[in-house]
């Protein structure tokens, strides 16, 4: 399935508007045409960009490495910490440019969907710094250290044909789908409805089309041009007896499955990545099928050698006991009368070499002493016969290595096949940005994890019905309970218990401290008239509602989200109820990598799906300074 020009103006469209703001975190290669780009914003979701020759795309999946991308390194050194400025598209031409900015350089990421298709790394100027592959055909060369050339551009916009455009059909022969095609650009599936829409013969000689006819076309073509480039979809799916599956943001073609729940992007994401794993699959099968075939035929060439090799010795062996049986009849050496026939008969004979006497025994050849008697003669024979008796246990054993190559080539098979697949990316909700678990009662607590991420909490997050919370000592986060005003008292003492325990408080192992709430009308973004706030730090007004918190222990645990697991970490008691499996921690013992490996490793134990969440998730859900694990458990939420 090849992308339409109008199909990459939506693409375009979208993705300029999910990822405005958002900055280079890593480039990923997935093989030799695709790339997966991770986007990063601090308060917004993480986006996932698809980046190949068939197009480009937000996508949920992280694919498998298949093999090397020779980009990847070069785009990781020239777009990281980049801010993905603006996605344009030139005209209606199959191409999507991605401009980044960075702190010293501006880039232009250009992906070209036709032909074979280009990805390109230029400057601001346009110069070539890195390419896909190299182009040099009659209207343009694209090569490093060139400037970047756009192809001709087509003859007509599906976008900004007018009537007076469709008219000129009528200056040739060609068939008017034909004609029409060729010069809006657009494929076979979207001309085929739009003459079926405007009730036209495709067939119809250009020469022969009326003005009606005309303004049929152009009614139905600016019809689905608007509804695809706007959004406004229905899409439909059609899959080829080849496997090939295309689709379509509307309905254009009879037989094609209506996909009610979900957008043109996502059946673009499983069509294309079910293409680039499909690929991956055929080339590692194509590589092992080679190697097989090779082993194969080096298999039947010593099938071959050994039995070569195994008559050889029966002959030589058979000559040794005519030489023994004419030495026993009184013939003292080869030149004797009858000793010549005698080898013969056993396809042997007497002959010379540089003076030197030899018998030939099919192709080998053994060289035998001037005036040797017949007996030593048969002994040499006897001696070579042994020789290639070892040669072919020699060519056996090698064999038996490479049937065991062979067999381990075909358990690789199946485990490369498997070993290509993607993992889905669940889409995490707002709150997993930050720190937070939901209470006993089911309410959320949501928390700051540095003077960035406190500012965005109270300025973005915040609403009239909730209560914030703060440590009773430099060095806090502020924690948000959502609908907090008509919370219990467990809620509080959790929210409370939470704040101090992601405070300065856990890495000093400080006990005793306290935690306050207020309302969100008493914290103030701005700092009082000649004072300073440093950065994520608000000024309270007002009085402050104390809650004690003597202990400083914390749960993590994981919570059933959108089919995976999501690591949450708050009070023991709240974590305890609302998660599958869980471990208590306490101040005191490893940095939070060793702490992180210890609680995968016990939750894993106690739930064999736990060994799936990603081991930087759990460490990252842990509160900054050492801790300990006391103990692991199952949770209220286990199935």
């Amino acid at each position: 399935m090849a992308l339409a020009g109008i199909e990459v103006a939506y693409l375009t469209r979208r993705i300029s508007e999910l990822t405005r703001g958002h900055y280079v975190a890593n480039v990923y290669g997935i093989e030799h045409e695709s790339l997966l780009v991770k986007l990063h914003h601090p308060v917004n979701p993480d986006v996932l960009l698809m980046v190949t020759t068939r197009g480009v795309w937000p996508t949920s999946s992280r694919l498998d490495p298949i093999e090397t991308n020779k980009m990847v390194p070069r785009l990781r050194k020239s777009l990281a910490r980049h801010r993905l400025a603006d996605v344009t598209q030139p005209g209606e031409e199959r191409i999507m440019i991605l401009h980044f900015e960075g702190v010293e350089n501006s880039m232009l990421l250009i992906c070209e969907f036709f032909g074979g298709g280009n990805i390109i790394l230029c400057d601001s100027s346009k110069k070539i710094h890195a390419l896909l592959r190299t182009v040099d055909v009659r209207h343009r060369s694209l090569r490093v250290g060139e400037q970047y050339l756009m192809p001709p551009a087509p003859e007509l916009g599906a976008s900004t044909a007018k009537l007076e455009d469709i008219l000129k059909v009528r200056d040739t022969d060609l068939p008017a789908a034909k004609w029409f095609g060729r010069s809006v650009g657009l494929p076979s599936r979207y001309v085929e409805n739009i003459f079926a829409v405007a009730r036209v013969n495709p067939k119809t000689p250009g020469g022969e089309l009326g003005d009606d006819d005309a303004k049929r076309i152009h009614g139905a073509l600016s019809s689905v041009v608007r509804r695809v480039i706007d959004g406004d979809h229905e899409p439909e799916t059609l899959d080829s007896e080849s496997g090939a599956r295309t689709v379509n943001p509307v309905r254009l073609v009879d037989g094609a499955v209506p996909v009610e729940d979900a957008t043109f992007e996502d059946l673009i994401d499983s069509a294309f990545t079910s293409e680039i794993l499909d690929a991956g699959r055929s080339a590692k099968s194509a590589q092992t099928a080679q190697r097989a075939t090779e082993l194969e035929s080096q298999l039947g060439e010593q099938s071959r050698a050994i039995e070569l090799v195994r008559q050889r010795a029966a002959t030589i062996s058979s000559t040794a006991r005519a030489l023994q049986a004419l030495a026993a009849g009184g013939a003292t050496s080869v030149h004797d009368d009858g000793v010549a026939s005698a080898l013969a008969g056993s396809d042997a004979r007497i002959d010379t070499k540089r003076g030197q006497p030899v018998i030939r025994v099919g192709d080998c050849e053994i060289a035998i002493g001037r005036g040797q008697s017949l007996y030593a003669t048969a002994s040499l024979l006897f001696d070579e016969s042994k020789v290639q008796a070892a040669a072919e246990g020699i060519i056996a054993a090698r064999q038996e290595k490479i049937r065991a190559e062979l067999a381990a080539l075909r358990d690789r098979e199946s485990s490369e096949s498997a070993s290509i697949g993607a993992t889905h990316v669940r889409k995490k909700p707002w709150y997993e940005r930050y720190r937070w678990f939901h209470t006993t009662d089911g309410l959320l607590a949501v928390g700051g994890r540095d003077s960035s991420s406190n500012t965005s909490l109270i300025r973005k997050r915040l609403d009239d019905g909730d209560i914030v919370f703060h440590a009773d000592i430099t060095g806090s986060p502020f924690f948000v309970l959502k609908g907090g005003k008509n919370a219990s008292s467990t809620s509080i003492k959790e929210a409370a218990h939470a704040t101090v325990c992601f405070s300065r408080a856990w890495g000093s192992e400080i006990y005793g401290t306290d935690a306050f709430w207020v309302e969100p009308s008493q914290v103030k973004k701005a700092a009082p008239s000649g004072q300073f706030l440093p950065r994520g730090s608000f000024s309270i007004e007002g009085a402050r509602n104390f809650v004690k918190v003597p202990t400083l222990r914390l749960g993590i645990g994981a919570v059933e989200a959108g089919g995976a697991y999501a690591v949450t970490c708050g009070t023991p008691t709240a974590i305890r109820a609302s998660t599958v499996c869980h471990s208590i921690i306490e101040p005191g013992g490893s940095f939070q990598s060793d702490v992180a490996k210890r609680v995968k490793s016990e939750l894993a134990r106690l739930d064999e799906s736990f060994g799936a969440v990603d081991l930087d998730e759990i460490a990252r859900a842990l509160p900054a300074g050492k801790s300990h694990v006391t103990e692991s458990v199952l949770g209220g939420a286990h199935g």
